[in-house]
């Protein structure tokens, strides 16, 4: 079967301001921070490692990559403002060059965290006061001011984004193709606000949709079809121990949050950036995070394409004869995620962290390894070759799961590199290069799944399964067009209709897309 997604042809150009020289195989494990010592450079590094530890929580409807972006742009800003390297992302502070950047980029990290996570304000406190000790008085003091006023300015806006919207969705019929609730627990659609919130960077949460998936008759739909029916069972005779690792490895968001996040924690500390460079690294990484998660939540709801369990158990009903329905066929992952399958989030988180991390450290052939040890896979370590080479195995691991079809992750992973270049090329821009990211644009192929001849089809461009366009109410307003969900972060503040704007303190600890963060797989 086919296994390649998204290939990279190209690599960006690197304006690199130390001498990394080759790249060093990295194992990655969880390292408590109390047992860390790191240098000043590395403050952005220890917040960000406090915010992954303060991820979970009780359920909210805030997603959790909205606050971790939140965090990053505001400590980017911070330090932006004293250092001046780059464009910066929203903030208007004027600083001067005598203050500190570690107590900017600490306060900033400190008071968006705090904000969001109230009750481990403590902790927080902790760690300002140990990261301002050793900074002379004035230069602390400058630092703070500016980075207390950086976190107010982001807080204000982000503070109406409609990140905790309720907002409900409805399967317009029960068609074919349509998506349904999905066994065993059959939960109503979850995260149906999630297109609506402001992103981050992009225009829209429309911005870069895919085109439809294959049509249901198709031959593309039904290689497809049995390949999920075939690898994803969980009784599967087909599938390796190999392949079964990587389906649960990969299997829980919050995993996923933190192993990206620290990967690129590794990587920064292994090429010694300044404190602007991994600023902006983690601003740039979870900002292309955000928006790229949004798409795809975007493109479920607005093509509504059923899950293969449910393809597969009414496979007598999709018009196809190549494709052969199972009424009992289960899911090797416990469960299934209570929203529509196309364009897998995974693949989509996967690719847009893979895109910036290529981009930021000049290319993909970054060697690195994972110790699994700390997710709940006690002695398991794989080894990457490149950031591509786990994105592509976080993409596989929903087909090997059960839950998702290849042409989901290959759309995902569209979505996911389309979203990162356009964040590397707007944001966050070094002053001497105006208007671009860290360089030239990664081009990417798209591989399909084989037809029947053995040939590469094109990118599938048939029309969607039966299903209309989907709409979503909230609170019991008015549907409004999929079309018009989310917009970007220069056009203010997004209230959904009939919701009240959300107060950033009203939801301290929180989930993933409206699912809790004990229930299986909602990605």
């Amino acid at each position: 079967m086919f296994t390649t997604l998204w290939r990279r042809t190209a690599d960006r150009t690197h304006r690199p301001s130390h001498d990394h020289g080759q790249p060093r195989s990295r194992r990655l494990g969880f390292e408590r921070l109390e047992d860390r010592s790191l240098p000043s450079s590395n403050v952005v590094l220890q917040w960000n490692e406090l915010l992954l530890q303060s991820l979970p929580g009780p359920p909210s409807r805030v997603p959790l990559i909205r606050n971790m972006a939140l965090v990053h742009v505001a400590m980017f800003d911070a330090v932006n403002a004293i250092d001046r390297s780059y464009e910066p992302y929203h903030a208007d502070v004027h600083a001067s060059r005598g203050a500190s950047p570690e107590a900017a980029a600490a306060q900033a990290a400190h008071d968006t965290l705090v904000a969001l996570y109230p009750a481990r304000q403590a902790v927080f406190d902790a760690a300002l006061a140990e990261d301002l000790a050793g900074i002379p008085a004035g230069q602390a003091q400058q630092g703070i001011e500016i980075g207390q006023e950086v976190a107010r300015q982001i807080l204000d806006l982000r503070s109406s984004d409609g990140s905790a919207a309720a907002v409900g969705y409805t399967p317009p019929s029960n068609d074919p193709g349509q998506w349904q609730p999905t066994p065993p627990d059959f939960s109503p659609a979850a995260a149906a606000h999630v297109p609506l919130i402001t992103p981050f960077a992009v225009e829209s949460s429309t911005q870069f949709r895919p085109g439809p998936p294959p049509d249901l008759t198709s031959p593309e739909y039904a290689a497809a079809f049995n390949e999920a029916k075939a690898l994803g069972s969980v009784g599967s005779t087909e599938r390796t121990a190999d392949q079964t690792q990587v389906a649960m490895l990969w299997r829980v968001p919050l995993t996923i949050h933190q192993v990206w996040n620290r990967i690129a924690q590794d990587v920064a500390e292994d090429q010694d950036t300044s404190l602007a460079e991994t600023a902006r690294l983690f601003a740039l990484l979870n900002m292309a995070f955000n928006d790229g998660l949004q798409t795809s939540f975007e493109s479920k709801f607005h093509y509504g394409l059923w899950r293969p369990v449910e393809a597969i158990r009414r496979a007598a009903e999709d018009g196809n004869p190549a494709t052969e329905a199972d009424p009992a066929w289960k899911t090797l992952h416990p469960t299934t995620p209570p929203y529509p399958t196309y364009a897998g989030n995974a693949a989509t988180i996967g690719a847009a962290c893979a895109t910036v991390l290529a981009g930021v450290f000049g290319g993909d052939a970054v060697a690195f390894q994972v110790d699994w040890s700390p997710y709940g896979f006690a002695g398991v370590t794989r080894s990457y070759e490149g950031f591509w080479a786990a994105a592509d195995e976080s993409a596989r691991s929903r087909v090997y799961g059960g839950i998702h079809f290849t042409f989901d992750s290959v759309a995902g992973q569209g979505i996911g590199a389309g979203v990162a270049d356009h964040v590397l090329d707007n944001y966050l821009s070094p002053r001497d290069n105006p208007g671009r990211g860290t360089g030239g644009s990664v081009a990417p192929l798209l591989a399909q799944p084989p037809s029947p001849a053995g040939e590469t089809p094109s990118v599938p461009t048939a029309a969607p399964p039966t299903q209309s366009a989907l709409t979503a109410t909230a609170d019991g307003g008015d549907p409004g067009p999929a079309a018009e969900w989310g917009r970007g972060h220069r056009d203010g503040p997004f209230t959904a209709p009939g919701a009240e704007p959300d107060r950033l303190t009203d939801f301290p600890l929180v989930e993933l897309w409206g699912v809790p963060l004990d229930a299986a797989d909602p990605l």
